[in-house]
């Protein structure tokens, strides 16, 4: 038996937040994006270009229903708690932005760091079952890597171990954790590391917090741990 997920049970929305003001993607759940938009920032606090952003994805989704929103913020976050640690971008300490959006809008919400979104489009779409431990770095984002170990992105006790000042920390890190494939698409000195192009380098952090929202709401209701 073959299963296919049914695009037009519902949407995902995936807002990526800057000082510009808010990116957002909407998208349906065969990851097929639907709308793209720029919502800009305005005098008031950045949460309420967030709001705003949320309700016009909601007016372009009609009559289908959003089922869960991932937001990527750049800086320190907690995915697990949905708390913004440290953002220099916003000079927020500790926002609880999940809680604040759950409250809002009453749907799921997931908030980390773009780079760790964009990093689930390479585990998923990669197309090699056997990419299994990795780190990653994008150009676009250049001082926040993440280790991926046995498919999993380790985040550290601290949510600080993808923070890096220097490409060459993360070849030093690859090598203590004997992580054996490198992929970037910057120049980094890697050594006998292989190295392979990321195919997400093409997708907008936007697009990819909608997937990693589609994801973390399945893991939500499916324990995906034995897959």
């Amino acid at each position: 038996v073959r299963y296919a997920i049914r695009e037009d049970y519902a949407a995902m929305l995936g807002l990526y937040m800057n000082e510009e003001g808010v990116h957002v993607s909407l998208c349906d759940m065969a990851y097929g994006e639907r709308e793209r938009f720029f919502f800009p920032a305005t005098d008031r606090s950045p949460v309420y270009t967030l709001y705003e952003a949320v309700r016009r994805g909601q007016e372009l989704a009609g009559s289908q229903r959003i089922v869960s929103i991932g937001i990527g913020v750049e800086g320190t976050s907690d995915p697990d708690r949905g708390i913004v640690v440290e953002s220099e971008a916003f000079g927020w300490s500790q926002v609880h932005l999940r809680e604040l959006v759950e409250r809002r809008f009453g749907l799921p919400v997931y908030v980390d760091h773009p780079a760790r979104a964009l990093c689930i489009h390479e585990l998923l779409f990669s197309g090699s079952d056997m990419l299994t431990d990795f780190a990653f770095l994008l150009s676009r984002f250049p001082h926040q890597a993440v280790l991926v170990l046995d498919r999993q992105g380790v985040c550290g006790p601290s949510f600080r171990c993808g923070k890096i000042e220097d490409p060459q920390e993360l070849v030093t890190c690859m090598r203590v954790t004997d992580t054996p494939v490198l992929i970037t698409d910057m120049e980094i000195d890697s050594g006998h590391l292989r190295r392979a192009m990321p195919i997400s380098r093409g997708i907008s952090p936007e697009q990819a917090c909608c997937l990693m929202a589609e994801v973390r709401w399945f893991w939500s209701i499916y324990d995906l741990s034995r897959e």
